[in-house]
């Protein structure tokens, strides 16, 4: 998740939902959730991000933080909470495993992000934001 976001934050619209759904689709592999969910979640979340820092007027590494744990969040908690429906266990765990997950992403992604930050240019990675409502 932290890599995709990292990629969500650096790629266009449409390229991010690219790399979203075919990680998603690379974890629906492994998963034992049903087939499909990581692929649209993953697609849906690598957009939103990508949406959300093209609206960014500041690029700071705090809300680069808060992105990475808002996003982990949606997308833990709605795989989550899609296994605990499916094996009719929702209970707070289910959120506490969520939460768990989002904050343990949101330190991966504190971890590498500077390192990302100086090969963006080594990877291909351009930031392409466009202030088209500043006048």
């Amino acid at each position: 998740m932290a890599l995709l976001v990292i990629i969500a934050l650096n790629a266009s619209v449409c390229e991010s939902l690219v790399v979203g759904v075919i990680v998603g689709m690379l974890l629906d592999i492994f998963a034992v959730t049903p087939l499909g969910l990581f692929a649209l979640v993953y697609g849906l979340v690598a957009a939103l991000v990508t949406y959300i820092r093209e609206n960014m007027f500041v690029d700071t590494s705090f809300r680069h933080l808060t992105i990475v744990f808002l996003a982990s969040l949606v997308a833990n908690g709605s795989c989550v909470l899609a296994e605990c429906i499916q094996h009719e266990l929702v209970s707070t765990s289910c959120a506490i495993w969520a939460l768990c997950g989002s904050a343990y992403t949101t330190l991966l992604f504190a971890i590498i992000m500077y390192p990302a930050k100086r090969m963006r240019r080594w990877l291909g990675l351009t930031h392409r934001v466009q202030f088209s409502n500043v006048r």
